[in-house]
Formats: C-alpha cells, sequence, structure tokens
C-alpha cells in the first residue's frame, strides 16, 4: 500500500484477506524524507533538501500510519527508501522516531544500488516474520460483516483516519 496504508492497507486487509481467508505476518509502510517533509508542511519543491523541521513535523504522518498497523495486530516495519541526496543526520531521525514508536526499520537503498541496496531492509522484514512461526498474527478487522454500511464507514473512518464522526446526507 505504499505510504497509504489508510486506503490501500485497510482495503487489503479489511476486504481481500478477509475474502481470501489470508493474513499477513507483518506491515511494511514505506516511507521517503522526501515525503515526510511534505507531509510536514514543506513545500514540494524543497521535499529533496534537508529541512529537519518539516521531517519532525511530518513524522506525525508514519506514527499514524504505524498505528493502524498495530489496529490489526500486525507488526508494523518501515521501509526507509533511500535516496542519493538524503542525508545521515535526516535519516537517523526517521529511524529513531520508528524505534521509538515500536516499529522496526530498515533502509531500501534500491534505487541507488539496485538489489543489493534491500538487503538491510530484507533481513529485517525476514526477522520479523519468522518470529511469527510458531505464533502467527490472527485477523484483527476494523468492522464485522453483519455492521450496517454506515456503522462500518463510521468505524472505519474513525479508526484508520481519526474522524471524530460521519455524517451521511440524504444523497449519501
Amino acid at each position: 500500500a505504499g505510504f497509504g496504508f489508510d486506503l490501500g492497507g485497510e482495503k487489503f486487509l479489511d476486504i481481500k484477506c478477509r475474502v481470501a481467508g489470508l493474513w499477513p505476518r507483518a506491515v511494511v509502510v514505506v516511507a521517503t524524507l522526501r515525503a515526510l517533509k511534505m507531509h510536514g508542511g514543506a513545500p514540494v519543491k524543497t521535499c529533496g533538501e534537508p529541512d529537519q523541521k518539516s521531517l519532525r513535523a511530518g513524522l506525525e504522518h508514519l506514527e499514524k500510519h504505524l498505528e493502524n498497523a498495530k489496529i490489526y495486530g500486525l507488526t508494523p516495519i518501515v521501509a526507509i527508501n533511500v535516496f542519493p541526496n538524503d542525508t545521515e543526520e535526516e535519516l537517523a531521525i526517521v529511524e529513531a522516531a520508528a524505534t521509538k514508536l515500536g516499529a522496526r526499520f530498515g533502509r531500501s537503498e534500491g534505487f541507488g544500488k539496485g538489489g543489493e541496496g534491500t538487503l538491510d531492509l530484507a533481513k529485517t522484514v525476514i526477522d520479523v516474520v519468522d518470529a511469527t512461526d510458531t505464533s502467527p498474527p490472527k485477523p484483527q478487522f476494523v468492522y464485522e460483516l453483519a455492521d450496517s454500511a454506515e456503522d462500518k464507514i463510521r468505524k472505519v473512518a474513525r479508526t484508520i483516519y481519526g474522524a471524530k464522526d460521519v455524517v451521511f446526507s440524504n444523497t449519501a
């Protein structure tokens, strides 16, 4: 689901996994310094430049995605997609935040180094999923199939998106 776990991840877990009768062992959330800075208020034109203030502000966005993974009972892993212009100081900020938020992380440098640049992330994913061999996570859904359409929408909006409530118009 990339950095859109709220939309793609929710549909995958609540709909596809339920219908297919499968359940993952972990969730990998892909993040870039650029995207975090943009979510932290930096203009798109400057997101590739060092900006620790916007980066720190954007970590709130990452935190919500990690919280959502935990709602489903899954261990979140942050895949830090590294680009050549990323600074070591800013990468360390994201790694420290992931650790503080209870997530594992791994750098993915496939953009610049190909497959060799993804080994760190792959090892982290292997460690996390192998640790579930004796006790795989049990499916946990945001809503029950028997819930009304309105209740399903309300539960997804409140839980995944942090909405206070949902108002249905006559047109809706």
